[in-house]
Parts: C-alpha cells; structure tokens; sequence
C-alpha cells in the first residue's frame, strides 16, 4: 500500500511533462533514497529512451518493478496515471462543450504555460548535469542532438492538419489510434502529438484544430504524462468510454515492455559491452530535451510572459520541494487572468 500511496503522490505532482517527471523522479528515487544507483539509473534511462510510450510512466513501473516486483510495477505505474487521468476525464466533462473559451479561462492558461517553460528548463539543465557527469564526450553529444533538433524542425511541433470535426470514428477506431500512437511515440511523449493530430484533426477526423490546441493546453497544465492528451481526443470521438479506450490503446504498450521485457531489458544494462553506447543514447536524448526547453521559451513572447517565467524561477531557485509546483502554477495563473 505504501508504494501505491508513493507513486499516486508522485502523479499528483507531475506537473511539466515528461521531462520535469523524469528530473523528480530521478531526484527523489535516485539522489535522496537511493533505490538505485546513478550509473544504473543513465542506462535504463537509454533504454527506455529507445522504447516506444511515455518514458516517465515507463521508468514508474521500473521503479515498482526493481522495488516489488512486477506486482510493485503493475501499482506504481498505476498510481502514477490515476490522478492525471481523472483530472483530465473531469476536465473533458467541463470544458470540452466550450469553444471558444473564455478569455480568463484562456489566459489562466497561458500564464500557468508560461510557468511550465522554466519547469522545463530547469529539469533539462538537472539531467544534462547528470548524463554528462563532466564528460566532454558526452557534453558534446548532448549539445549536438540539441542543435540538429532545433534546427532539423522544433521538437514536438505539429503537423497543420485541417481539422473540420464532425466524424463518427467508433471504438476500435479510437482504441486503434491509441494503441498506433503507443506503439510508435519513438523519443518521447512529444513525439504522440503530431499522431494523435493526424488522426484526429485529418479528413476522417472527429474534432477541429481548435478543439485539439485545447486539449493541449489543458494536458500541459495538469499533473499528468502528455500524452494524456489521447483521453481528451478521445472523449472528443466517444465521450467517456471512447475516452478511456484510446487511453487504454495509448499506455498499454507503456505497461507491457517495462513488465514483459524487464528481465531481459535489466540483462542488457549489465552487458559492460553497451555500457557506453547507453551512455551516448542518455546524452543524445538529454540534447533532444534541451531542444524541448529551447522550443518552449521561444513561446514567451510577451514581457507579461517573461516576467511570469522569471518569477517561478526565481521561485523554484530558492523552494526546492516537490510541493513547490502547484503554488507556482496557482500564481502564474491568477497572473495571466489579471495582466494577459
């Protein structure tokens, strides 16, 4: 039970996607308790990396794994998903019927996005520090996934697909998306946005490009993995329990490596042969990480913005606690309501 209480607590502070996750995780888990030690931690970091589904959720059910078993694993990658995904069913419910928004309702958002940007980059600089270990080798590997990202295309952009609503998809449709999403989200949840769009937003789609953006503002506010954006998409295609069936489609593939494979994946960490090029995998993602947080500030556009940025910087400069967060966002909010 004490583990099903750690991990739900974890999730309900997940707040700024999957890199701040995985910078929590890895300060509570790793620098505090020491359930595992630092060199383990970077190479089943790679591994996961290399695998398709929400990293952090997958280094959840690691974690449970390595402590409890795959029971352990099965409750902590549980608990981690439960209050994002409740919050973001709540959320559906409330506020999908609204388009367009109301404007305090907007800029709320705006502000708590402009919060999660030092979020971002704050937990990018935590594990570019970690994954280098002061290794000019690794540094540079790391800087140079960073530039062909930002140069190659913004991380995580979308596609501009035309997106009219309207349509019927049904069930296996929707758990179908899910699972192709899941399946083929290869370096990071980022990576699931463009995806879900695409099916979404396209010529047989079932809602409109504004009715996405908000599912992306509201997914990137919550305690949640991003890509508990699919549970919005899906109460767009089948209200609740079209909801929780691309959810399902979604994070399936995210349970099942880490629970299947863990003895296999564990072997391969322990092989001293791909001990360094694990490494160079932890540098190379940690650079695409960057380019995230890169992206991310290229969004505060406005001194309103930049000056909500640099107050939860200054902030989470001097509170270090992992109950920071939501005073942060709560300010940010109540912010952008009274100045954006």
């Amino acid at each position: 039970m004490s583990l099903a209480w750690r991990f739900l607590g974890y999730g309900a502070l997940a707040f700024g996607g999957p890199v701040v996750q995985i910078a929590a995780l890895h300060r509570e888990l790793v620098e505090r308790e020491r359930w595992v030690d630092e060199a383990r931690f970077r190479k089943v970091l790679a591994v996961y990396q290399a695998l398709p589904g929400p990293e952090a959720t997958e280094l959840c059910i690691w974690f449970g794994t390595v402590a409890r078993g795959r029971l352990g694993g099965l409750v902590a990658g549980i608990g981690f998903l439960l209050p994002g995904l409740a919050l973001m069913l709540l959320a559906s419910w409330l506020l999908f019927g609204l388009d367009p928004w109301p404007p305090p309702l907007v800029a709320a958002f705006a502000g708590m996005q402009a919060a999660v940007v030092t979020l971002v980059a704050r937990a990018a600089w935590r594990l570019f520090r970690a994954s280098t270990r002061g290794s000019v080798v690794l540094a540079a590997i790391a800087v140079a996934a960073a530039t062909a990202a930002t140069l190659w295309a913004p991380f995580g952009s979308t596609p501009a697909v035309p997106g009219t609503g309207g349509g019927d998809p049904g069930d296996g449709a929707l758990l179908l998306t899910g699972l192709r999403s899941g399946l083929l989200t290869f370096g990071g949840a980022y990576a699931v946005i463009p995806l879900l769009q695409a099916d979404a937003c396209g010529p047989h789609g079932w809602m409109t490009a504004s009715q996405f953006t908000s599912g992306l503002a509201v997914g990137g506010a919550l305690p949640a993995p991003m890509v508990i954006l699919g549970t919005w998409v899906g109460w767009a295609g089948g209200g609740l329990g079209g909801a929780l069936l691309l959810t399902l489609g979604i994070f399936a593939p995210a349970f099942a490596f880490p629970l299947l494979l863990h003895d296999a994946l564990e072997r391969l960490t322990r092989n001293r042969r791909v001990h360094a090029l694990l490494d160079a995998i932890t540098a190379a993602v940690v650079g695409l990480v960057v380019a995230v947080a890169l992206q991310l500030a290229t969004t505060l556009t406005s001194p309103v913005r930049l000056a909500i940025a640099a107050g939860a910087l200054l902030v989470l400069l001097r509170w270090h606690g992992r109950f920071a967060v939501p005073p942060v966002l709560f300010a940010a909010a109540t912010t952008g309501i009274l100045w954006l």
